[in-house]
């Protein structure tokens, strides 16, 4: 290696009022019109109301995080009134990630009876637990507001309870679908499937995302840092980006780390209104996990190119099982040569440890394992993954069981498309780097 050419990344934080305005109109109508070629999921479309919001009844059941131990700062909870005939309605919010979407979501539970009342004092005690804890909601919710945002979900005549889950599943640190490199980290989200929320008179659409770096210098409330590439790029392994920081305790822990230290962080992506003419966004630093070790790092990149290579493909079956060896042996190499670090694990023991909570591998095919999936046995999912190839080729299943499953997963890549539309046009352009093949 010779030397590092700092590259920055180009980030225009202005968006036209129309474009955004297209864009939100052009995704409610793709994913409704995508849903309603699938004749297969003909009972889903033909059961929306006249805001085209889904019933819970239709789908599944869903997994909503409360808290996360200690890390609370994405939560969003508030009361507002909101007027309705001559009546007025609390109304609260919640914001956090729902785990069979994949993708942030907002709670709106309008506090009209004795049930959502109890509702929000159930996950108001449970803002400040210690432990994971999640709400189960199934049956009559709905997904989606009058407004046709995607991200939004109403409690209804839903049926809930709340548990205290311990799931790895439920760590930022190594969930898939939020993972970014420099090459993707200014794709944004679907504003459609975002979560839409208003503070101090702005609409806001927000969203997260992870990606490695490492920390620069402070200037304002803004710092400089080094994004991680995927690739390396003529000997450069990774850019340079200003973004905003405000919070003093995450900015305490960045001026402490060791020199050149590269960390995952956890990062928002704000969209909010900012005149008549245009919509201003915003990045943050809102989280970092300062004890980020090689591994993690190795990790961060080995999934990032399963997820990707799913969102490509839109189809569960990545690749040959034996492809996931070389990936894991290409990216350790890049740790160890640019990074200077070392991987102290071998492949089989940094698969269990990491990877098989997200992948499943039958017949020596590797599949990307959805978190829809994650409660199924091993005997359960063989019959599911066989029964999903048969759909995706358009052939007669083996079986008839688990029908329903194989449905709700086409329902969630609809979404995932939609949602990630952004994300998936840029990989797209270089697909065969991103493609594990």
């Amino acid at each position: 290696m010779n030397f590092i050419v700092n590259y920055k990344i180009k980030f225009n934080n202005v968006i036209n009022k129309n474009t955004f305005k297209h864009r939100l109109e052009n995704d409610n109508y793709s994913f409704i019109n995508n849903l309603k070629k699938q004749d297969n999921l003909r009972y889903i479309y033909t059961t929306l109301d006249k805001y085209k919001r889904f019933h819970g009844k239709m789908l599944f059941p869903l997994t909503i995080l409360i808290n996360k131990g200690n890390y609370k700062r994405n939560l969003y909870y508030q009361n507002t009134k909101s007027y309705r005939s001559k009546d007025i309605l609390n109304r609260s919010q919640y914001v956090n990630y729902c785990l069979e979407l994949e993708n942030y979501i907002t709670f709106t539970n309008w506090l009209e009876d004795e049930s959502k009342e109890k509702l929000y004092e159930d996950m108001k005690q449970n803002l400040t637990n210690d432990k994971h804890t999640v709400l189960k909601i199934q049956g009559n919710y709905l997904l989606g507001n009058k407004q046709k945002n995607y991200s939004t979900i109403l409690p209804y005549k839903a049926e809930y309870k709340i548990n205290i889950d311990e799931n790895i599943l439920y760590n930022w640190k190594y969930i898939p679908y939020f993972k970014r490199s420099a090459e993707t980290f200014i794709c944004y989200f679907s504003p459609s499937f975002s979560i839409n929320i208003t503070e101090n008179n702005h609409k806001i659409y927000k969203n997260y995302f992870s990606a490695i770096f490492k920390y620069n210098y402070t200037q304002g409330n803004k710092i400089n840092i080094d994004i991680l590439n995927h690739f390396i790029n003529k000997n450069n392994f990774y850019q340079n980006i200003d973004i905003f920081i405000q919070n003093d305790d995450i900015l305490t822990k960045l001026i402490n780390l060791e020199k050149g230290k590269f960390v995952i962080g956890l990062f928002s992506d704000e969209i909010k209104n900012n005149n008549s003419d245009s919509y201003l966004r915003i990045i943050n630093l809102i989280d970092i996990k300062e004890d980020t070790s090689p591994e993690e790092i190795l990790y961060h990149k080995v999934i990032l190119q399963i997820y990707y290579t799913y969102l490509i493909k839109n189809n569960l079956y990545i690749c040959n099982a034996d492809s996931l060896k070389k990936i894991f042996e290409q990216q350790s190499e890049f740790i160890i040569d640019y990074l200077k670090l070392n991987i102290n694990l071998n492949f089989d023991i940094f698969k269990k440890l990491y990877l098989n909570k997200y992948i499943y591998i039958i017949n020596n095919k590797l599949y990307y394992k959805p978190s829809l999936l994650s409660n199924y046995t091993k005997s359960e999912l063989n019959i599911i993954y066989k029964n999903y190839d048969c759909e995706k080729n358009k052939m007669i299943y083996k079986s008839t069981e688990f029908q329903k499953t194989i449905f709700n997963l086409i329902f969630i890549e609809i979404y995932t498309q939609i949602n990630r539309k952004t994300l998936i046009d840029r990989i797209k352009k270089w697909d065969r780097k991103w493609l594990i093949t």
